[in-house]
């Protein structure tokens, strides 16, 4: 990996830490003005712990509340294209999970307060700064992308494939400018609140991993990796529309058109 690219990941990851601490003050914030998206957030925490109160009726682990949820989607004559579906449901569902503590024990409550928030928290895949535009299921790259990431690691053309997951993982944690190194970002004087959580960017990471390991070639260009990323936010779309259809009913429109894509 060239020393400068090296550089360029310790001087972004360094900035991290500041960033969760600001993203984690500001939804305090906007939670406190926004009365109305906080008695959302409350009724579809309430509902939630109803339709999850039908398969977890007492403590269970990690593994067990995720098969409890899974063979629960596939029974229920609710759902439809639960063949499609279930699968998606079942992935946003250990994704929630692996953010809470492993040895942790869940009842209703607790499933749902963690899958609520995690589906609230991954919903800002599509918010991330000069990546694309659209909500998740409509979301498309920007020109933007391409440039703000072949600024990065400028002057080298391709990035290693092998990097390219710890690379949006920076891009992502450190919002607009701020993924130059401290020397470029003099003229930066970009201000407003975080536009996502932490958690969409451990995702991306996540799922740059699993792409990488089947790219054949050693090295993506810059419009590679912005393709890589849209796929990253279908992906959430899809496992958030399947969540949502699965545990809360409202969702069959998208979910048997985005089936019949496939």
């Amino acid at each position: 990996m060239p020393v400068a690219f090296t550089l360029l990941l310790r001087a972004m990851k360094c900035q991290a830490q500041l960033v969760i601490a600001v993203a984690a003050v500001s939804s305090v914030a906007q939670a406190r003005l926004s009365r109305h998206l906080l008695d959302d957030a409350l009724d579809d925490l309430a509902k939630c712990t109803r339709v999850a109160s039908k398969f977890l009726t007492a403590p269970v682990s990690r593994e067990v509340a995720v098969e409890k949820a899974f063979t629960y989607c596939t029974t229920d004559s609710q759902v439809k294209e639960s063949k499609y579906v279930c699968p998606h449901f079942k992935e946003g569902v250990e994704r929630a999970l692996e953010h809470q503590d492993y040895d942790k024990q869940y009842d209703a409550a607790e499933f749902c307060e963690a899958t609520e928030q995690y589906m609230l928290d991954i919903r800002g895949a599509s918010r991330v700064p000069r990546t694309g535009t659209g909500a998740l299921l409509d979301f498309k790259i920007s020109n933007q992308c391409e440039d703000a990431v072949a600024s990065a690691f400028r002057p080298q053309e391709k990035l290693e494939s092998s990097a390219v997951p710890d690379f949006w993982y920076a891009m992502c944690m450190n919002q607009d400018c701020a993924h130059f190194l401290q020397s470029r970002t003099k003229w930066c004087n970009v201000q407003r609140a975080p536009t996502h959580s932490y958690v969409v960017c451990e995702a991306v990471r996540r799922f740059a991993m699993d792409e990488v390991e089947v790219h054949e070639e050693k090295t993506m260009t810059p419009k590679q990796i912005c393709e890589l990323y849209g796929e990253f936010v279908k992906e959430m779309g899809i496992d958030v529309d399947s969540y949502e259809h699965a545990i809360h009913h409202d969702t069959a429109k998208r979910v048997k058109e985005h089936s019949q894509k496939k």
